[in-house]
């Protein structure tokens, strides 16, 4: 996010970024850890569109939630 908010790369890169992690979350079974990794993902696609950054929240909100969810069990 620093390298495009800098003018470093453009939105295809961090595009790509994005794809490349969430080929490597595909088979992640960590429910929390699969959640916070897909926040980061939609994280680095918001120079694509503005919207990955409302699904980022959603996704880190869900992360929040399901961590609570864990210490409490």
């Amino acid at each position: 996010m620093q390298n495009w908010l800098s003018g470093k790369i453009n939105y295809h890169t961090a595009r790509n970024a994005s794809f490349a992690l969430n080929r490597q979350i595909r088979d992640e079974k960590d429910r929390v850890r699969k959640r916070f990794y897909q926040t980061i993902s939609q994280l680095l696609a918001s120079p694509h569109a503005r919207f990955h950054v409302l699904w980022a929240t959603d996704f880190a909100v869900t992360v929040i939630n399901r961590m609570s969810l864990e210490i409490c069990l």
